[in-house]
């Protein structure tokens, strides 16, 4: 893998956004969630959607260099509830980046939907390593 191929910092702009990303809530995810947590409810926890939006999340920007820092995050959730079998799209946004004491800050403004509908908001701030 080149440098060129990476999402560095000098590529994010504020206010653009990487093209969605699907998180299905099939089956296999079902499962290995209920390996983890044991059996879940009727429908998808909150630790679930969380755990999609931040697949999602890395989704969006690959490939990554390797050594981000993950520095805090702050997560919404709108009461909306998928269901098991539905479909979630993920979108995340540069909100925000600077250089603070040599290193590179980056606030991602991430929105995760269940048809059309918005079931969560969060921040990811990233201490991003390239």
């Amino acid at each position: 893998m080149t440098d060129a191929e990476l999402w560095t910092f000098d590529r994010f702009e504020e206010g653009r956004a990487a093209p969605a990303v699907e998180v299905v809530l099939d089956a296999a995810k079902r499962a290995e969630w209920e390996a983890v947590f044991g059996t879940p409810g009727a429908l998808p926890s909150r630790g679930l959607l969380a755990v999609a939006m931040t697949q999602g999340f890395i989704g969006a920007f690959q490939p990554r260099p390797r050594g981000n820092v993950h520095a805090g995050q702050v997560l919404d959730y709108t009461g909306v509830r998928p269901a098991w079998g539905d479909t979630l799209s993920v979108t995340v946004a540069c909100a925000a980046r600077e250089v603070k004491k040599g290193r590179n800050w980056i606030d991602f403004r991430a929105e995760l939907r269940c048809r059309d509908e918005l079931v969560l908001t969060g921040t990811y701030r990233i201490i991003w390593a390239a």
